[in-house]
């Protein structure tokens, strides 16, 4: 199912990819297709002579000064997010015990040239949930904020692709209610505040649909605690923080993983400052 579901996202990505391809960055006012196209003149010396374009005048789109971009995804765990189907994985320390969640994602992106409008600064914020009922009752809150680099291919086009990179900064919070169905005990654990680094590799299409407004689509891959693992002794009543390093000796839930997962977004792009700027010949 998973592999049906990408493979239809990448199709659709290089549908609207090819778009681009063959799509203008102007529009046209006075100059008709025979303009520039059908009609043959010929000069002196018996060769062709391109046609002459006085006269004539061209609407540029500018890049925009600025976007916002808001989009939901759906997100498909990787790695120790992709398994939960056995309690005794996640105590030892094995798996989070999730694989699927769902978010929602901001986007500040600033040219660092305006003129040529192609690398941003971008600006992400993110917010992921992860649940999970297969194996007990698994939850998890994600709240991301980070910086990096995005480069727009075409940001004059009404189509653009675009690749970014960012570092993140994350909490992470959860809870787990199950039964260990060996020693029939209701084992109930809430994962408190945590802080984690990691990084998030993305890459998607932006379609203008003005000057003020367009969709975005995309897949981004996401590891919110790269860096930072720790596990500690430092249970209070039912409350632990994350445990996500080896430890010694080895503590109830601890292991080295990885919170990791690809998601598939779609949203909008509000577009600041673009402009048709007007060539006459």
């Amino acid at each position: 199912m998973k592999q049906r579901f990408f493979l239809s996202f990448v199709i659709l990505l290089c549908l609207i990819y090819f778009h681009a391809c063959s799509s203008e960055s102007y529009k046209t006012d006075t100059v008709k297709n025979t303009d520039t196209t059908s009609v043959k003149k010929i000069d002196t010396t018996g060769h062709e002579r391109a046609p002459s374009l006085k006269g004539k005048s061209f609407t540029v789109k500018s890049p925009p000064h600025f976007v916002l971009s808001l989009s939901g995804n759906y997100n498909i765990g990787v790695s120790e997010t992709s398994l939960n189907f056995d309690p005794l994985q996640f105590e030892s320390g094995e798996n989070f015990g999730v694989k699927n969640g769902f978010g929602i994602v901001a986007t500040g992106k600033i040219p660092l040239d305006r003129k040529a409008g192609n690398l941003r600064l971008v600006i992400n914020s993110a917010y992921n949930k992860f649940v999970s009922k297969s194996a007990g009752d698994f939850k998890y809150n994600i709240f991301s904020l980070g910086a990096g680099i995005e480069n727009s291919f075409t940001p004059r086009f009404l189509v653009k692709p675009f690749v970014g990179a960012a570092l993140m900064g994350s909490i992470i919070s959860g809870s787990a209610n199950y039964v260990l169905d060996s020693i029939n005990t209701n084992v109930n654990i809430k994962i408190k505040n945590s802080f984690r680094l990691g990084f998030t590799l993305y890459a998607g299409i932006e379609y203008g649909l003005s000057n003020a407004v367009g969709i975005n689509i995309g897949a981004r891959f996401m590891n919110v605690n790269t860096w930072l693992k720790s596990s500690k002794d430092d249970r209070n009543g039912n409350e632990i923080g994350l445990r996500d390093a080896f430890s010694s000796p080895p503590l109830p839930y601890g292991g080295w993983k990885n919170f990791a997962f690809t998601s598939f977004f779609l949203g909008t792009s509000i577009y600041f400052g673009v402009g048709d700027r007007i060539y006459k010949f």
